[in-house]
């Protein structure tokens, strides 16, 4: 096989799993605290409290729509977790809200070496270039609250759940895979 053509093919798929790897679904990084001397075993119902942030700053989405989507995400990992939801006799107090801010963030693109003696007996270089990419970046934060005794009973937290513009169908995507690498940690 004639090189330059390997060497386009091999460039070719390299690319196209970057591109794929890229476009996978978001990485969180997620954090959590507990009070130590909780009793998780005895949650057995939730009431989910609505955020009272006045209003989200730098939100890409409608707020309405972005608080709608938490709540049927917070409801949908609590069931799964066999938890019900009960208004009337609940265990505990679920709140969350939501943080934006605007992040800048520094990519480096590598220097480029070519030392491909068959084409040039010099190797090739080139010096690193810096370019500054501004995002919207949002941690959503859960607590957890013992509804009787008004007890702080366990917060977890996702960063870079809510970013950039537009698209709401990955944002959704985004908000439910977050919310459930959250409530992984809640212990039970």
């Amino acid at each position: 096989m004639n090189p330059k053509i390997f060497v386009l093919i091999l460039f070719l798929v390299c690319g196209v799993a970057l591109l794929l790897f890229g476009c996978g679904q978001m990485q969180f990084r997620v954090t959590h605290k507990s009070n130590p001397n909780y009793d998780f075993s005895k949650i057995k119902s939730y009431e989910i409290v609505k955020n009272r942030q006045d209003k989200i700053e730098n939100l890409p989405f409608d707020e309405s729509w972005l608080q709608n989507t938490v709540i049927a995400s917070l409801r949908d990992s609590l069931d799964n977790k066999g938890l019900k939801e009960d208004l009337e006799q609940a265990n505990v107090v679920v709140s969350y809200y939501i943080v934006v801010e605007k992040t800048v963030d520094t990519v480096v693109i590598d220097s480029y070496y070519n030392n491909y003696y068959q084409y040039s007996p010099y190797p090739t270089t080139a010096m690193p270039a810096h370019r500054k990419v501004a995002y919207d970046k949002g941690t959503l934060v859960i607590d957890v609250v013992d509804k009787k005794y008004k007890q702080f009973v366990w917060r977890g937290a996702a960063d870079t759940v809510v970013r950039g513009k537009g698209d709401k169908e990955q944002a959704e995507k985004n908000i439910r895979k977050a919310v459930d690498e959250i409530f992984k940690q809640l212990p039970r």
